[in-house]
């Protein structure tokens, strides 16, 4: 990613208090995700009755948020395949605009096992598995979604193009990352600096 500084003169308050307005929005989203992540990382490594209210909180929209990105995903894709099925039997389409259609519907197995080669076979959605003990981290998917989903108003309050941006892995991240490599093999080895 690319920094980029601009000097905007002290007599024009409009420009100067729009980004006033997204940097703060931003910090605040970043906050959020933040926070988001390590309560969901802390909150599945506790019995349900020692959770704090944070965490209890967050695992609430973080679960909600996989439910209706989950839930929307396999409308979608159920719609994609009823409108692909309609189209190709009243004969609306056809030629490459078909193939192009009916590939994003169904795929062709070609000779796996002890399946006849050709034989089609239909596909599922892509849909977001919820956190676990195991995998507590939410990814940059997950974050967005449930941002999105639950109307954080926090995520509402930047335009599209910003919000999108804030919590892309930046030096923090790959830091965090770096620390969760370094703490598998061996556990006495975190010096608290990073290479």
């Amino acid at each position: 990613m690319i920094t980029r500084k601009d000097y905007i003169k002290r007599g024009n308050r409009q420009v100067s208090a729009y980004f006033h307005a997204i940097c703060a929005g931003s910090r605040k989203l970043y906050n959020t995700s933040i926070f988001s992540v390590r309560n969901t990382m802390s909150g599945l490594n506790k019995p349900p009755e020692e959770r704090t209210l944070n965490e209890t909180e967050v695992l609430h929209f973080v679960y909600l948020g996989i439910t209706l990105y989950n839930r929307a995903r396999t409308q979608a894709f159920a719609d994609t395949v009823h409108m692909a099925g309609e189209f190709l039997r009243q004969g609306r389409i056809s030629g490459s605009l078909a193939m192009r259609m009916a590939a994003r519907v169904f795929y062709l197995d070609v000779g796996s096992g002890n399946k006849k080669s050709g034989q089609v076979k239909r596909e599922r959605p892509h849909l977001i598995e919820y956190p676990t003990r195991q995998k507590p981290f939410l990814s940059y998917e997950v974050l967005e979604a449930v941002l999105r989903l639950t109307e954080n108003h926090d995520y509402r309050a930047l335009p599209a193009q910003v919000n999108s941006r804030i919590y892309v892995p930046g030096p923090s991240w790959r830091g965090m990352y770096y620390c969760r490599k370094a703490s598998r093999p061996a556990q006495g080895t975190q010096t608290g600096t990073f290479v």
